[in-house]
């Protein structure tokens, strides 16, 4: 590992005004350096099979959708174009959906533009709040609109300052406009699951009319991709065109027997690029255990994985070990020992679920535990 460096390294190149600079000084050299070695670790995406199915819909549609005809007998123009589908990117908290979307959209060759200030890009992305009612929607998404292709807003911006919250109708008039006249062709909505929250059914039927007609508009479709919590598979309930327009994808557990390979080969390149040697025993069963803590699910392995090295590289220790592991999980979930995935003997019986569902919202959890519905894909 390389000798610490001031904190003034730290200083980020844009220019902050001044705001991060006593942040910056606030750590000691020591900090830094961790810092500088845990932030290329925390960022990195390590890709997988998920990847390319969610790439294939992403194409066929989306992609191809958008540049088809909704008339043969006229010549192709972004005003005659198909109606509109939709894909749903469904997985358990932790499972690693926002990661995954985020990391495709900023690469995929159909979206230049997309996460870059300044840059205006054909998707925008947003997420619902908790609850999400129809009119909450309908403003977040056109404040997203408004500010596409915008630098982030900044003090004297009075466009964003005193823009007002509209009524529903009014809102999604807005988006209708907006989304035609800024060449907006495909929504990314996050956390979908939160307008299954809402306790009246009319209103989530609300929703699902809107989105629809959004889909159908003659003059300018649009092309949706959700994500959220098993809760959202629900949404689309009762509306045979809405479900007809959606394609679900679920978002597979990891498991030692499928993705061993790949998490051991992680675990390996994580710690020789954080600069500690990897003392793990075969007995350890290292693989199997992360993957149990994490539920099963990609993204909480790896946050596990990189809680683990900044674990070691706090405790100036020249090696990767289960220790690490166990440090990490306990300061994670507060579980003693007897729970403690990375130490106790009988790992393979304690229930993981609990990690998942701590991160879920306590409504959604009651609203999972108290119905067994099951749903195809």
């Amino acid at each position: 590992m390389t000798g610490a460096k001031s904190s003034s390294e730290m200083a980020p190149h844009a220019d902050d005004g001044g705001l991060l600079t006593p942040l910056i000084a606030f750590l000691d050299p020591e900090d830094a350096r961790i810092a500088r070695i845990m932030e290329p670790l925390t960022s990195r995406y390590v890709a997988s099979e998920r990847d390319d199915i969610i790439l294939k819909q992403i194409k066929e549609d989306i992609v191809e959708n958008i540049l088809k005809k909704r008339n043969a007998k006229l010549p192709y123009s972004l005003s005659n174009r198909k109606a509109g589908r939709g894909i749903a990117i469904v997985g358990p908290s932790g499972a690693g959906k926002s990661t995954t979307l985020n990391h495709i959209f900023f690469n995929h060759p159909a979206f230049p533009g997309y996460g870059r200030d300044g840059k205006s890009c054909s998707l925008i992305s947003v997420d619902a709040p908790s609850p999400c009612n129809r009119a909450q929607l309908g403003n977040i998404i056109l404040d997203a609109l408004l500010d596409r292709g915008k630098p982030s807003p900044v003090e004297d911006d009075d466009d964003y300052t005193f823009r007002r919250t509209l009524p529903a109708d009014e809102a999604w008039r807005q988006v209708r406009y907006q989304a035609w006249k800024q060449k907006c062709l495909v929504i990314h909505v996050g956390d979908m699951n939160h307008v299954m929250h809402q306790a009246i059914p009319r209103e989530i039927k609300k929703v699902t009319d809107t989105l629809k007609n959004l889909m159908n508009d003659k003059r300018w479709p649009i092309h949706f991709i959700f994500d959220g919590t098993p809760a959202m598979i629900a949404f689309p309930e009762g509306d045979r065109q809405l479900s007809r327009r959606l394609t679900f994808i679920p978002l597979e557990s990891v498991t030692e027997a499928a993705d061993g390979n790949m998490i051991a080969a992680s675990i390996r390149d994580y710690a020789k690029d954080a600069g500690l040697k990897l003392s793990v025993q075969t007995g350890d069963m290292l693989v199997g255990r992360l993957c149990r803590a994490a539920a099963f699910q990609m993204g909480l392995a790896f946050e596990i994985l990189c809680k683990a090295i900044e674990t070691a590289l706090k405790a100036h220790r020249k090696t990767l070990s289960i220790t690490d592991f166990a440090e990490a999980y306990a300061t994670r979930t507060l579980q003693p020992v007897t729970l403690n995935m990375f130490l106790a003997p009988n790992w393979r019986t304690i229930d993981p679920s609990w990690v998942v569902e701590k991160s879920e919202e306590p409504n959604e959890v009651k609203k999972k535990n108290s119905s067994h519905r099951r749903t195809k894909f």
